[in-house]
């Protein structure tokens, strides 16, 4: 269902897990479905009444962006590192 250009892809979520292992970002229902959503990070979660919302956004950079995050976070990041997010902004952008 769209609505203000957004797209819905899962009711009822109870639990959101991102797995580092395959990039997936895992939302789980109220009644155990399941929705998978590759590179893919949570802006926004809103739970007020009558507005129960995730909003999420899709990108190839995603995955690279989280571990690179995770490693600065983690005092463990490389210039390697640095340099395959570099890598990926430079591929994003030839492709424009």
């Amino acid at each position: 269902m769209e609505k203000d250009g957004l797209n819905q892809v899962a009711e009822e979520i109870l639990v959101f897990k991102y797995d580092e292992n395959t990039r997936d970002s895992i939302f789980y229902g109220i009644l155990g479905d399941q929705v998978e959503l590759k590179n893919a990070m949570v802006m926004e979660v809103n739970m007020m009444p009558k507005r129960h919302d995730i909003v999420i956004v899709q990108s190839p950079l995603v995955s690279t962006f989280v571990s690179l995050v995770k490693k600065i976070n983690n005092n463990s990041v490389s210039k390697k590192d640095v340099e395959t997010l570099q890598k990926s902004l430079e591929d994003f952008k030839t492709n424009l």
